[in-house]
């Protein structure tokens, strides 16, 4: 197992998905630019998320496609990291975490 002391890394038997990793590496981005860049797309967004569909310069519009693929990949990575801390315990099987695979299920319409 990767990570820290506390058993918060990914372990080798539930890494992420690619496009999850993807997704959260986006909005990373995204992120950064609309906190520090009044929303302009720079070379260093690029650099950092090469899958973002902007143009250095470009203003970010977050789509309701967008929303729903970040507000997924949050909600299921929030559910791992919650879900590692408790893996050891007795009760807790690996049914009980989020299913990876089908992360983008996560949304929540209305919300």
């Amino acid at each position: 197992m990767r990570g820290s002391g506390q058993g918060l890394g990914a372990p080798d038997d539930r890494p992420l998905p690619k496009d999850l990793d993807q997704a959260l590496t986006e909005l990373g981005a995204v992120r950064d630019v609309l906190v520090h860049r009044a929303g302009r797309v720079n070379k260093r967004a690029l650099d950092q998320a090469p899958s973002l569909r902007y143009q250095d310069g470009e203003l970010v519009r977050i789509s309701g496609d967008d929303y729903r693929t970040y507000s997924a990949a949050v909600r299921c990575y929030a559910g791992e990291i919650i879900f590692r801390s408790i893996r050891g315990w007795p009760e807790v099987s690996d049914e009980n975490g989020p299913d990876l695979e089908r992360w983008r299920g996560y949304y929540r319409v209305g919300a």
